[in-house]
């Protein structure tokens, strides 16, 4: 794969992450699936056109879209920064 790509709060993108946007007025808020197609990360957007998305193309489609955190029960809120103790 090519350049690494991040999220809007700098959070690394990777196949098997969820991630989440909204386009459109009155908005709406998509959550799509990131896999590995052919050595890009596509975001798969059923339901809307297109009904896939290249991850590296999304900010210039929508603006800001995010990775969606998984969080348990303890885990510390906000999550300390990747690299941080």
């Amino acid at each position: 794969m090519g350049k690494m790509l991040k999220d809007s709060d700098g959070v690394r993108v990777r196949a098997g992450d969820t991630i989440t946007f909204s386009y459109g007025i009155p908005t709406v808020r998509v959550v799509a699936p990131v896999v590995s197609k052919n050595n890009r990360l596509m975001a798969i957007t059923e339901g809307h056109n297109p009904s896939e998305c290249p991850v590296s193309e999304l900010m210039e489609h929508v603006g800001d879209f995010w990775v969606v955190r998984k969080f348990k029960l303890g885990d510390a809120y906000p999550p300390p920064k990747q690299g941080s103790k």
